[in-house]
């Protein structure tokens, strides 16, 4: 909730559980949420205590105890010690899916693909558009204004097409 331009979270009850003093506050996807102060992302518990200083460029969404983090306008992967465990080196990476295989979109030089958690790349990276999810182990992914789908393995199953 937002008073006087600043954000904070209310529970059930309707009063405040963290007050506002946040530029910006997201949703809490696990027991963390991102928070911004001074222009930099950090992230809090549910008691509005900062477990990640707010020193990233954009928001922090933690998943099984990684994150994508930005610092210096490039993209790696934090642990919660808000340590880079994969060096800040992509022009963009998304949050890693919430099913097997776990993977995180990445892009290089303009196109798309896919990191596992050690920051190897699985899926070289391709792709104009691609979905943050795998379902069925299968995710869309487009090239030029052409959908089709790949496996987790980055296999083209269905050709991509008009």
């Amino acid at each position: 909730m937002q008073i006087d331009g600043k954000w904070g979270f209310i529970d059930t009850e309707g009063t405040f559980a963290v007050e506002p003093r946040f530029e910006e506050a997201l949703w809490f996807w696990t027991d963390w949420a991102p928070v911004c102060m001074d222009g930099k992302w950090g992230c809090i518990d549910k008691t509005g205590k900062l477990v990640i200083a707010p020193k990233f460029d954009t928001a922090v969404w933690f998943f099984q105890g990684l994150a994508c983090a930005a610092i210096d306008g490039k993209y790696g992967v934090i642990n919660k010690q808000a340590e880079f465990v994969v060096k800040p080196q992509y022009e963009v990476a998304f949050h890693y899916g919430e099913s097997e295989p776990y993977l995180a979109a990445v892009k290089v030089n303009g196109k798309l693909g896919y990191i596992d958690r050690t920051g190897k790349i699985i899926v070289e990276p391709q792709f104009d558009l691609v979905s943050l999810v795998f379902k069925g182990g299968l995710t869309q992914v487009a090239v030029d204004d052409r959908m089709g789908y790949i496996d987790r393995h980055g296999r083209l199953v269905w050709e991509p097409s008009k």
